[in-house]
């Protein structure tokens, strides 16, 4: 048996009960438990491309089930790089989401400033029908 990764000792999940990473089908709560860890950790990205090269089809790795990491594994896909084209747009501040990070004050106004729009379009529509 091959040692563990150095960037194991790191992990958030170190010392948890590998039960929660390996949820039964179906337990979304066991499931949301597990990625709220990985949200935290310093070695995320690390621990989802150990899955990704090691075909690991189980468990939650790197913040990700496995349906989400079958796609973008098949397509090749580098699921950690979700690059920010323009920042103060509505789309940056989901780049920023993706990423697990703040959204910047120039996207978060242009996302709230979207919302607040689309409200108001809706409160139009309702009111003319």
């Amino acid at each position: 048996m091959t040692s563990d990764p150095a960037w194991m000792a790191a992990a958030a999940c170190r010392g948890l009960t590998p039960n929660l990473f390996h949820p039964e089908p179906g337990d979304s709560r066991v499931t949301l438990h597990a990625k709220q860890v990985c949200a935290e950790c310093p070695v995320a990205d690390a621990c989802l491309q150990y899955a990704l090269d090691n075909g690991m089809d189980d468990g939650v790795w790197g913040g990700k089930t496995p349906g989400e990491r079958r796609p973008r594994n098949r397509r090749n896909i580098d699921i950690r790089v979700y690059p920010i084209r323009e920042h103060g747009v509505s789309a940056g501040y989901g780049a920023h989401l993706r990423r697990r990070e703040p959204p910047c004050e120039a996207c978060r106004l242009a996302h709230n400033q979207r919302v607040n729009e689309y409200k108001k379009s809706q409160k139009r529509e309702s009111g003319a029908a």
